[in-house]
């Protein structure tokens, strides 16, 4: 499965040939029109958005099979909290984008902190993964507030993406993800993925977008982060259940099935099935 988050610098047209190329299931943006994405805005199914106080979009989407499930009826501004779900895979993502406020409070290294204190070490939730661009980083000058964020996200057993594929110390000068346009000596690694340790797997791959393609076509200040996980075996899903058509709630377990032919769910004792086979309109969908 892939993942990409990128901040798009409000150039959303120009990015989208860069973007479609990635290929990515899931796909975290900052900075965007939603209205230039290629997706009604009306699929709830498929994505979601949030506005900055600028009038700037950030948003999550995901491609054909997955599907997305609110997970806070009353989410930070800054911070989309989401269940992605679908063809095995099952994971809470909190995509972000550390906004600006006039006057900036709370500040970026603060509205990170929420979102790790609000979703991240509850051992009943599905694993999370923390996305986005986080307008914070080693370089700047508020790095000591940014890595108290860091260790505080590995206490809660998250690791950056980046820093642990690569075996970077978490104050390492690592390559830059913004390059500011108004000041190209200004490089900051700040687009930032946070990996539980489902995800930390040997296969796991990070990687930044290519800084010639878009620096230097001016597609975006802002490289793509792509992380690629090999989740097929590795995927537990909790226990389901339905109803049945006389309202009787019917218990199942629930298992991935390691090929990558999906999820099979069975009744307690009895015969693996596919959940195509046990979901009719009659009898109601797995929940």
């Amino acid at each position: 499965m892939r993942l990409v988050t990128w901040n798009m610098a409000m150039r959303t047209k120009k990015c989208l040939d860069h973007l479609n190329a990635l290929r990515a299931d899931v796909i975290v943006l900052q900075e965007v029109n939603p209205d230039h994405v290629g997706l009604t805005s009306r699929d709830r199914t498929r994505q979601r958005w949030g506005t900055a106080p600028s009038g700037k979009g950030f948003g999550v989407i995901v491609r054909e099979g997955l599907r997305l499930t609110d997970m806070d009826p009353d989410p930070l501004p800054w911070c989309l909290p989401v269940h992605v779900g679908g063809d095995g895979i099952g994971f809470v993502l909190a995509a972000m984008w550390a906004i600006t406020y006039s006057p900036q409070k709370p500040s970026y290294t603060e509205q990170l902190a929420a979102v790790v204190d609000r979703y991240a070490g509850d051992p009943n939730m599905a694993p999370l993964v923390i996305a986005g661009d986080m307008n914070a980083s080693a370089q700047q000058a508020t790095h000591q507030a940014h890595l108290a964020n860091v260790r505080a996200v590995r206490d809660r057993d998250l690791e950056s993406a980046y820093h642990w594929r690569h075996g970077h110390a978490d104050d390492a000068d690592v390559p830059t993800t913004l390059r500011w346009v108004s000041k190209p000596d200004a490089q900051y690694h700040c687009d930032l993925v946070f990996l539980p340790p489902e995800w930390r797997l040997e296969g796991t791959r990070v990687s930044l977008g290519d800084p010639d393609v878009v620096f230097g076509q001016k597609l975006s200040d802002h490289l793509p982060v792509i992380v690629d996980v090999p989740l097929e075996g590795h995927y537990r899903p909790p226990a389901v259940s339905r109803f049945g058509a006389d309202g009787e709630l019917v218990e199942y377990g629930a298992k991935f099935y390691a090929d990558g032919k999906g999820l099979l769910i069975s009744k307690a004792g009895g015969d693996w099935v596919t959940a195509s086979d046990l979901a009719t309109p009659h009898e109601g969908e797995p929940q």
